[in-house]
């Protein structure tokens, strides 16, 4: 079995800015904190999430390249585009003054665009690779991440009222 750290580092760079910003700026730390539950329902859910992530991490660490042509361009392209995508809204959210709602773009195409295409950024490994373990993880992590999803939206009706209504009947949950 061969181990490698390049797949375990596109990966991590997914969700490198997250770690970034709650480290170098309060704002992005307090928005960011504020939509996480205290609930230990909720916080299960997070925890798992966090585990499975991990988990996907050490996976890819074990998992080879396929050697087939369109697999390595689809998965990079996906990978490329999707990880794109997910630091434009990490950095749509931390322009956003704290006590407003984003709606900049990607948020006008997607409410979850950072959890979207994360997502979408494993895929394009999982293609890359091949690995059905990889597929797996990827929708036990889906349904760990729409749970979450469907807790922060709970939040967000409560703070942006009115307004995150219209927002949604304007904007997809996803894509």
């Amino acid at each position: 079995m061969t181990y490698s750290l390049f797949l375990p580092t596109l990966i991590v760079l997914i969700y490198l800015p997250i770690f970034l910003f709650a480290t170098l700026s309060n704002q992005f730390k307090q928005k960011f904190m504020k939509v996480h539950s205290k609930d230990f329902k909720q916080y299960a859910i997070e925890s798992l999430a966090g585990i499975i992530y991990f988990v996907i991490i050490i996976v890819s660490a074990y998992t080879t390249i396929s050697t087939n042509n369109t697999n390595i361009i689809l998965g990079l392209l996906i990978y490329i585009t999707s990880i794109e995508m997910t630091y434009i809204g990490y950095l749509s959210f931390i322009k956003t003054h704290k006590n407003k709602l984003t709606k900049n773009f990607p948020y006008n195409i997607s409410r979850n665009p950072t959890y979207f295409f994360g997502l979408t950024a494993i895929l394009g490994i999982a293609i890359l690779t091949m690995s059905n373990t990889l597929i797996v993880l990827l929708l036990i992590q889906f349904a760990l991440t729409h749970k979450i999803i469907l807790n922060e939206e709970k939040y967000l009706e409560k703070k942006y009222k009115k307004e995150y209504g219209n927002y949604k009947k304007k904007v997809r949950r996803y894509f």
